[in-house]
Order: C-alpha cells, then structure tokens, then sequence
C-alpha cells in the first residue's frame, strides 16, 4: 500500500494516483498515542462502502458516562492521511491536561489525499457528502457529543485548511469555529500542481471559485 505520510515533491505515477483516489480508508491502521482507529459507513458513496478515521476522547471521557463534549474536526494536508493530525492531538492533549482548554473530542477524517473536502466536478469523488451526511451524524451518534454547531469544530492544515474554510462556511449551521492553517488558497487553478488539483476541480477555475471560501465568504 502507498503511505501517504509525507507530502509529494514530484508529480507522482498513475498508479499512485489511482490508489489514492480509492483511499476512503486508510491502509495504515496503526494508532498514534492518544487516538482510536475507526471505520465507519459511508452510503453518500454508495452501498455497502465504508471510510476510517483516527479519533481521540478526553481524559474524563470513559469515567464520566453522562457528560458531553465538544468535537474538533482536524483535517489533513493534501498526499497525507488522518494520522498526519497525531501532532495536533498531542498538542490539544497537553493543553487539555493543563487545563488551558476545555475538553473535547478530536475527530480526524480519512478524506482523500487528492480531493480538497469538496465534491468533485464530475460527481464521482463525494468527499464533502461523506463528511457532512455520513461522518458527522455517525460521530453524534457513537460519542457523547455536543451535537449543534456551538458544540463543533472544523480545523485544518494546508489542503486541509481550504477544507476546513469551505465546510465552515458553506454549513455555519454546523459549525461553530473554523480553523485554518496555512490553508492552500491561491486564487487561480493554474497556481496549483495540476495533479494535485485535477481530480477534484477537472481544471475548471469557475467551479474552483464556486467552492472557494472566497465566494461562500460573499454569500454569509
């Protein structure tokens, strides 16, 4: 399997492309310290299909069974997976252990390392159905979440960061916080590597500014 730890210098081969464009699971099921690995249904993308992600639950979680949290939703960087946000659940951990945060909990997607949490042009790569209609109501329904928009979070680095302003902005019924770190939006296509950007876009700079957070900006 293609690991999809380390970010891409090189235009990579049509054999990797096509591996990652089925990647709604990771391969890697190792945890990092501190997250559970999780698979979970994903019907946006037809029947009988499933995705994974990486969670982490706070320190009070399993011992006080009647207490909700708040959800941080941590999404990774394009040609890297969930486990790329164990860095941040370290970081979150610490600082919910010195009480410098609240406690919540920390959700890290499996999206697709080539798909920007948008759904593609040509309809075939769903990744921002999945997230909103299936990951979503799949979490409020496992975990003890505070399941309304005061209560969730979306944070992301990177490509992930240009999702975490499209989702934020195009759902603020669901989201309550929206974070981004150094987030991939440059205003043109053609500023992108073109296999970086071609699955999802098709090259069409319109329906790029369409789901850019530059335009759901406009709309609020």
């Amino acid at each position: 399997m293609c690991r999809t730890t380390s970010p891409v210098s090189e235009p990579p081969s049509p054999e990797t492309i096509a591996e990652l464009l089925a990647q709604w699971i990771d391969p890697i099921t190792e945890e990092p310290p501190g997250t559970r690995y999780c698979l979970y249904p994903t019907p946006a993308r037809g029947a009988n299909t499933q995705g994974s992600y990486l969670i982490y639950l706070p320190p009070s979680y399993e011992q006080n069974d009647s207490k909700r949290y708040p959800v941080i939703y941590w999404l990774h960087a394009g040609f890297q997976s969930a486990r790329q946000g164990a860095w941040a659940v370290q970081k979150y951990d610490t600082a919910i252990r010195a009480n410098l945060m609240p406690e919540a909990i920390i959700v890290l997607p499996q999206a697709l390392p080539v798909g920007w949490y948008v759904d593609s042009k040509d309809g075939k790569l769903p990744i921002e159905q999945v997230i909103i209609k299936n990951l979503i109501p799949h979490i409020d329904i496992k975990y003890r979440t505070i399941a309304r928009k005061e209560g969730r979070g979306i944070e992301g680095h990177s490509m992930g960061g240009f999702g975490a302003l499209h989702l934020g902005l195009k759902f603020p019924n669901l989201f309550g916080a929206i974070s981004a770190i150094a987030p991939s939006i440059l205003r043109n296509l053609s500023e992108e590597p073109v296999y970086r950007t071609y699955y999802t876009f098709n090259g069409d700079q319109n329906y790029y500014e369409e789901v850019g957070p530059w335009n759901l900006m406009r709309r609020r």
